[in-house]
């Protein structure tokens, strides 16, 4: 007999769910195909911009850095400004265009721009400290607050604890200081931006040779900065080495900027009298004076003082005059002047010349 071939009728029900099923999965299978090929593409589009996006900030960072560098300012904001017309959501070079224009003076300029940063990356570090110094700028007292805040934000780098300890260390909190350098320069920066300060720190802590040896080290990559210069020849004048320091400074006068000239020489003046030098100590607060700057009254009045001292009254009484139109009703000068009339009555005088 030939073999029954027909179904009953729940195998037959049985094949339609399965066809069903099939079904379903086929369409499945075209929804994801579909998803894939409208999502994959526009994902990698993105992922693709946000790749070209960081490539050019690297690049325009590459360029205005040694612009900073060289404080080409103005070459540098206007190269990151051209930038930022086309990425105006970039934080990285906005925060360095900040600092760029605070080092031109244009500080209202700057710190709109740092305030921008901070509205996209309030935790940002390099922005928090920028607008600190701003803050010192205004004439504002809170400016610890926002470097105490990049210190402690989560992107601080070694550079910002360094200058943190720095700022610490000049306040007087000498802990606070020495925990934010150590942690710089176990961070691989040892150098002047952690050995200056520490040194700094060996000298007020009366540890002379360990300063020495500090500040010495911070020379080798910050020769021409006056305040490395400075500290090393106080380390070294407390160290009964005094002949070693006026050496030392007078080296800092030749490596360093001209408008440092007032401050080292009347450190050198410091050193010189200690060393009994009372003429040659005399000399450099007057060269001091010479200057244009913020010094001239005070070296006017120590060469005076000087001069007093040695006996030679006349100069001694010309320093104090010319000391004296630039710093008035000064309780000092008054003191000085007396002693000198005390001493030679008939004293030359300039006043009022």
């Amino acid at each position: 007999m030939p073999k029954d071939t027909s179904q009953s009728p729940q195998a037959s029900k049985k094949s339609g769910r399965f066809a069903f099923l099939l079904l379903v999965l086929a369409g499945v299978v075209v929804i994801l195909t579909i998803y894939v090929g409208t999502t994959g593409p526009r994902g990698q589009e993105e992922g693709s911009v946000g790749a070209t996006r960081s490539i050019l900030s690297e690049q325009v960072i590459r360029k205005a850095q040694p612009l900073l560098d060289a404080r080409q300012y103005a070459r540098a904001v206007s190269l990151m400004q051209t930038y930022l017309r086309q990425n105006v959501d970039d934080v990285e070079v906005r925060v360095l265009l900040g600092d760029a224009l605070m080092r031109l003076g244009r500080n209202a300029e700057a710190e709109r721009t740092i305030d921008d940063v901070l509205r996209r990356a309030p935790q940002m570090s390099r922005a928090l400290w920028t607008k600190g110094e701003l803050v010192r700028r205004r004439g504002e007292k809170n400016a610890m607050h926002f470097f105490r805040l990049s210190a402690q934000s989560g992107d601080a780098s070694v550079e910002i604890w360094a200058k943190y300890g720095h700022e610490l260390l000049d306040a007087g909190k000498v802990e606070a200081a020495r925990e934010y350098l150590d942690r710089a320069r176990k961070g691989g920066l040892n150098d002047a931006r952690t050995l200056g300060p520490l040194g700094e720190l060996a000298v007020e802590e009366q540890r002379f040779e360990e300063a020495e040896e500090l500040l010495r080290e911070a020379l080798r990559t910050a020769w021409d900065n006056p305040r490395v210069w400075a500290m090393l020849a106080r380390a070294q004048k407390n160290n009964a080495k005094g002949a070693l320091a006026a050496e030392t400074l007078t080296d800092a006068l030749t490596a360093c900027p001209k408008e440092f000239a007032p401050g080292l020489y009347i450190e050198l003046g410091e050193v010189l009298w200690t060393l009994q030098r009372g003429e040659d100590a005399a000399q450099a607060y007057a060269t001091a004076a010479q200057f244009p700057s913020p010094l001239q009254a005070e070296g006017w009045y120590r060469a005076g003082r000087c001069y007093y001292h040695l006996g030679r009254y006349d100069e001694a009484i010309r320093c104090v005059d010319k000391a004296g139109a630039i710093e008035t009703n000064s309780e000092r000068l008054d003191s000085l002047r007396e002693k000198i009339k005390e001493f030679a009555p008939d004293a030359v005088t300039t006043e009022g010349t």
